[in-house]
């Protein structure tokens, strides 16, 4: 059988150094003293350790082949309503690794738990980078975080504090254009129906009211959930309640998938009609979007593209560990469905 090609791992653990410190004393960092880069090389060397080749352009890696990387989940987002969402991402991980001939080792655990558990956060042998999905890092956590020593990319996650690299959909655009859909279609008292709390989704509440700002003789509203138990029945819930407050309310704009659909179950039960009465757009673009009759109006998340870009962000931090993060964005694009229609209601004056 043929040994297993040494990892930079490999390397971190014979040196008593971080992973995070291989990779740039092999580099030439000037940020790692000379007695480290030497010990780190020597040790290198001594293993039969072979950094990746280095095109004579760029310096990047030709591959991360032997690479094994961390992905840690919150298994409430993985097995809930997201579970599409999150499967796609993991999915596009997966297969971007592997066309690197680099793997994954996935964890879930519960979201408080990584936000709490010190254990949780702990560096694994043999990880070459940590990819962190759908979770938001409190001050603890961040610096656990970064006390692993090694390489960090958020994925549909943020960093308000510019610490770690992140990849996201553009989710204030996409708030934007969701609202927009509407008040180009003359709803003028429309609802944003959704969470306040991960900065993401706060992004996506901004957008809107962003464009409500903007738009003459518009008003909006909002209807915050607390997702306490199933989403769509609070989102039925929820919608219901602003309708009764508010009856001249024509359009709402979800926060995702899953409480547009609730949203438009609980206004049919009022005796609307979706969209001659009531128009509502989504975000996601889950695969049901697509099954329900008619079809419905959201906002596409290209979730491969958010892996792929997730896996050039970690290339980037393994080429130039010293690097200023890196925050990105993937665009949205919007699904015409057939749940918004020209608002019927005289616009206010």
């Amino acid at each position: 059988m043929t040994a297993e090609r040494p990892k930079q791992a490999d390397v971190a653990r014979a040196a008593g150094v971080s992973v995070s410190t291989v990779s740039r004393a092999l580099a030439g960092d000037a940020g790692i003293s000379p007695s480290v880069q030497t010990a780190v090389r020597e040790t290198a060397e001594r293993l039969g350790y072979v950094r990746r080749s280095a095109g004579a352009a760029g310096g990047r890696r030709s591959s991360l082949q032997g690479e094994t990387f961390t992905v840690l989940f919150p298994a409430e987002r993985t097995t809930g309503e997201l579970g599409p969402f999150y499967q796609d991402i993991l999915t596009g991980l997966r297969d971007a690794a592997s066309a690197e001939g680099a793997e994954l080792a996935v964890r879930l655990l519960s979201h408080d738990r990584l936000a709490a558990d010190e254990a949780a956060l702990e560096p694994r042998a043999g990880s070459g980078g940590l990819f962190l999905v759908g979770v938001d890092l409190d001050a603890g956590a961040a610096e656990r975080v970064q006390a692993r020593g090694e390489p960090v990319v958020l994925v549909n996650g943020a960093d308000p504090d510019m610490r770690f690299d992140c990849v996201a959909p553009s989710n204030f655009y996409g708030g934007r254009l969701g609202t927009r859909t509407l008040l180009d279609a003359g709803h003028r008292k429309v609802a944003y129906l959704g969470g306040a709390g991960r900065a993401t989704v706060r992004e996506r509440l901004r957008g809107f009211w962003r464009e409500v700002e903007v738009a003459r003789g518009a008003v909006g509203l909002t209807g915050i959930l607390q997702f306490a138990g199933r989403t769509f029945e609070e989102a039925g819930d929820m919608i219901t309640r602003l309708l009764d407050l508010h009856p001249d309310l024509t359009a709402a704009f979800c926060m995702n998938d899953a409480i547009a659909l609730g949203a438009l179950h609980a206004v049919e039960k009022t005796g609307r009609r979706i969209p001659d009465d009531f128009s509502v757009v989504g975000f996601d673009d889950l695969p049901f979007a697509a099954m329900m009759t008619p079809r419905l109006t959201t906002l596409h998340v290209d979730r491969r593209a958010v892996a792929d870009e997730a896996l050039l962000l970690m290339r980037r931090r393994l080429d130039e560990p010293a690097a200023l993060a890196r925050q990105m964005q993937v665009a949205v694009t919007l699904v015409a469905g057939g749940t918004v229609a020209p608002c019927r209601s005289k616009a206010p004056e």
